[in-house]
């Protein structure tokens, strides 16, 4: 005689809510994200802004960056809205600048970095990006030396809704962030995702348990 799976109550509902929540862990994992970082020093010219190259691709979910061509662009091969940022660490202590900049001219902001907190900083801004505009991120020292050569000096860029791009790229001011909200922000879209799974486990919980007591 033929066998038969059983189905319990709580399978079903587990079930239902991975059916339920996959869109969401898909599109996640689908996002263009880009994280880079140095594993060897950048020059920083005396108040000249110099671009910098990064050697370490720690994420990079489009093919947006290039470790041998071109290291110091991230390119947008997906157009779309993307929150973009960085961050910039000296190897001794002095005040400067960093810029981010949009196909090699546009300046899009950029931030200061004091002569405190070991001379580091952060900052990031929000654009609507064509596939194929890429930015750069530059930095200057008041007296030239070297940027770090690890994850102190980074750069990052993730999209946030979708969009067409059109045929132009825009930014707002950038804003100064914390160096430890990088990492921070790389993971947002996966959290929200995961919160979307247990709202969803939740709801299918009290639809099963409605129409089954």
């Amino acid at each position: 005689m033929g066998g038969y799976v059983k189905i319990t109550q709580s399978k079903f509902v587990l079930l239902l809510a991975l059916l339920f929540a996959f869109p969401y862990f898909a599109n996640a994992a689908a996002t263009p994200t880009v994280y880079v970082y140095k594993n060897a020093a950048g020059f920083a010219d005396s108040s000249v802004l110099t671009l910098q190259d990064f050697q370490v691709e720690g994420i990079d979910t489009d093919t947006m960056h290039s470790t041998s061509t071109n290291p110091s662009r991230i390119t947008f091969t997906t157009a779309g809205n993307y929150v973009y940022g960085g961050a910039v660490a000296y190897s001794s202590n002095s005040s400067g600048s960093v810029q981010f900049r949009l196909n090699g001219s546009t300046i899009l902001g950029g931030f200061a970095i004091g002569n405190i907190n070991k001379s580091q900083g952060s900052g990031s801004g929000i654009g609507t990006f064509a596939a194929g505009d890429y930015i750069e991120l530059l930095a200057s020292r008041n007296g030239a030396d070297y940027t770090s050569s690890d994850q102190s000096t980074n750069f990052w860029a993730y999209q946030i809704i979708d969009g067409s791009g059109g045929g132009s790229s825009s930014a707002t001011t950038t804003v100064e962030l914390p160096a430890s909200a990088n990492a921070a922000n790389m993971m947002l879209t996966f959290f929200l995702a995961f919160a979307i799974f247990v709202m969803s486990a939740l709801f299918v919980m009290y639809l099963v348990k409605r129409f089954t007591d």
